[in-house]
């Protein structure tokens, strides 16, 4: 039996991020709105509804390029929603609808009757090629046919490094916020926010998020840093904890090896010491490393939203990605990794003895 069957009712709902029905967002940088509809879908006409009405808001919305004076529309669509697993495959064909033409990209089963299921649609111009998406494919049936290690052995390669890996709370010191500003702007070149106000809000704030930097125990500077964020919803009277994780930076002027992966590490474990049933994520799918440690941690891929970023920064990409007509583009497809509550409960028992 699931362990959500066994979860305690509740009385209220937490509010988050995107823990609210039909949340939209406008990314002007990556020219993409993104619906949140968390609250479970129940049938294929509520998603029907849901889905245009996402089409009728990016039609109105038009913006002016600061740089240029340009006026651009948006190139992307993106839905992510709870479904039933008895309609969804009747809710795919109806996304995919003339008129609406939905894709669905990628499926988390999460063993309570619902899958955590994304659905985008790209527009002309954003529309990777085959050879590209074919690529992509490739790479992670290469990364994921290779054995993965013990989850300790990251945490003691860590430490073996002189690395001390913490989570930060509270009032940031000056050093600190540099460090994460600095390793943010590098890792990030198109980060669509402002990125000190958005550090402090992930680490001052009201708990949300779950800060998990690597401290150099000579000189005491941050080298790496990882996040997840929380959303919790009501379902049957009963809470389903996803924690997204992402996030992740690191310094590329001393480049250590593995800290990004204990990163990781660290916060899975934390994640399923507060027993949470999904921890998710979203990778750059051309950069082959980020996709291995994926693997290499013990997450699975269940799928890849093409085109949906647009981060830049200093990555080894095994490629670019190029539209139908062969043109490079600067938006990213991602894959989709995740830990389901199964795998979770082994990660908790194998790491329960060991505290870095």
């Amino acid at each position: 039996m699931s362990l959500i069957h066994e979860l305690a009712p509740v009385e209220t709902q937490d509010s988050y991020r995107f823990g609210t029905l039909d949340r939209t967002e406008f990314n002007k940088n990556a020219q993409i709105l993104r619906a949140n509809s968390m609250i479970p879908i129940t049938g294929v006409s509520e998603l029907g509804v849901l889905l245009d009405q996402v089409n009728e808001d990016g039609k109105k919305i038009v913006w002016r390029d600061p740089a240029t004076g340009e006026e651009k529309k948006i190139t992307r669509y993106a839905v992510r929603s709870l479904i039933p697993d008895s309609i969804l495959d009747e809710v795919t064909v109806a996304a995919a609808a003339e008129g609406r033409e939905f894709m669905r990209e990628a499926k988390i089963p999460l063993h309570n009757g619902y899958s955590f299921v994304f659905f985008g649609r790209n527009f002309p111009g954003r529309i990777p090629s085959k050879e590209t998406q074919d690529a992509v494919k490739l790479l992670v049936e290469e990364v994921s046919a290779k054995p993965g290690d013990p989850l300790r052995e990251y945490l003691f390669a860590a430490r073996d490094q002189d690395f001390e890996l913490e989570r930060l709370t509270g009032e940031l010191n000056d050093e600190d916020r540099k460090d994460l500003v600095r390793m943010y702007k590098n890792s990030f070149a198109n980060y669509p926010l402002d990125i000190e106000t958005e550090i402090i809000e992930m680490v001052e704030g009201n708990g949300r998020y779950t800060v998990c930097v690597a401290r150099n125990k000579g000189d005491e500077r941050l080298y790496a840093v990882a996040a997840t964020e929380d959303v919790k919803i009501i379902m049957h009277k009963k809470v389903l904890h996803i924690r997204k994780m992402g996030y992740s930076a690191k310094d590329h002027e001393h480049k250590v090896k593995g800290l990004n992966a204990a990163l990781k590490v660290k916060l899975i474990e934390q994640a399923a010491q507060a027993g949470v049933h999904l921890v998710f994520g979203l990778s750059r799918a051309t950069v082959r490393s980020v996709n291995r440690i994926n693997h290499s941690i013990g997450m699975l891929p269940y799928g890849t939203l093409p085109l949906d970023s647009y981060i830049g920064g200093e990555v080894d990409q095994a490629f670019r990605e190029k539209n139908e007509q062969g043109e490079t583009l600067p938006q990213e497809s991602m894959n989709v990794w995740a830990l389901d509550e199964y795998a979770l409960e082994r990660i908790r028992k194998e790491l329960k003895d060991h505290y870095v």
